[in-house]
């Protein structure tokens, strides 16, 4: 409970951290758009559902890996990428995360903190970001890997042959589960890395491991919360047509009636990154308190 105090204290005293997180989710946006367009692009292709486009995904990947060019040009483009990531989040967390480090400390001092974090501290979040978002691509290729029979059985089960529906509830509840738990572990672990690496500058993994371990439950109950909440604020933003606005936004539009709706999808969008802005910075907060309160080496204290 003091960790989420703490998380609403730093919107009140370092307000200037939800624009930079609100740069942040509007850069993020404009990123993944190509990416959406290609995932629509799979759902759309042939009138094939969800599940066959996740499958037509995989095979891409496979036949990915049998063209040798392809996959050269492919590790390029990846490596560009992620040193950009790690770039874009060295920026953005150093900063931040010193300012967050003042506010727990209940440091007076507002002005030049944002750019004495990236000055101190942009090299080893940058360092972190790079193996984080390694660790995290290497994952989601295994979780792919995970959930293929789940999605084979599925789709087999949705196109007509209820014998097997059974089975495929059994198998999406297995995977779904396994999936998160394993999820949760990862992510407080990477999570906690980040304000290790401000308040340690040597082994900050082994010190984030180290609060993890003495609190992990605790802070898995905090993290889920965080979960639930985003979870069920996305079921209400797809009542209210959030899908229809994605592909929208990344659709041309052709007559008035469709600027009519476009208005409206622009509005949903800006709501969810309202939302999503907030969302960032006390669930920023709320990692970098918790830490902070298992971490038991003196240079936190």
């Amino acid at each position: 409970m003091r960790a989420f105090k703490n998380a609403f204290s730093i919107i009140l005293k370092r307000p200037y951290v939800i624009f930079v997180f609100a740069v942040t989710v509007g850069t993020l946006w404009l990123v993944t758009k190509p990416f959406l367009s290609l995932l629509l692009g799979f759902s759309a292709l042939g009138q094939e559902s969800g599940l066959s486009g996740l499958v037509s995904l995989l095979q891409l990947l496979l036949n990915l890996l049998t063209d040798t060019r392809l996959l050269l040009y492919t590790v390029l483009a990846l490596a560009v990428i992620l040193l950009a990531a790690s770039a874009f989040t060295g920026l953005i967390l150093s900063g931040c995360f010193n300012s967050i480090k003042h506010v727990l400390e209940e440091s007076q001092e507002i002005r030049g903190d944002f750019i004495d974090g990236v000055r101190k501290y942009f090299f080893r979040i940058f360092l972190v970001s790079i193996k984080s978002f390694s660790l995290t691509f290497f994952l989601m290729l295994s979780v792919s890997v995970i959930c293929v029979p789940a999605l084979v059985v599925s789709k087999a089960a949705f196109s007509g042959r209820n014998e097997l529906l059974a089975m495929a509830v059994f198998l999406d509840v297995i995977t779904a589960g396994v999936v998160y738990i394993g999820f949760m572990f990862f992510r407080i672990y990477i999570f906690f890395w980040y304000p290790a690496a401000i308040s340690h500058e040597k082994k900050p993994f082994a010190m984030a491991k180290q609060a993890a371990d003495k609190g992990f439950w605790k802070v898995a109950g905090g993290i889920l919360t965080f979960d639930m909440a985003l979870t069920v604020f996305q079921i209400f933003m797809i009542k209210l047509g959030y899908k229809s606005a994605v592909i929208s936004s990344i659709s041309p539009v052709n007559d008035v009636s469709a600027y009519m709706s476009q208005a409206y999808y622009t509005f949903l969008l800006v709501m969810n990154g309202i939302f999503l802005t907030f969302f960032l910075v006390l669930l920023a907060g709320y990692i970098f308190a918790a830490f902070r309160a298992l971490d038991v080496s003196p240079e936190t204290k």
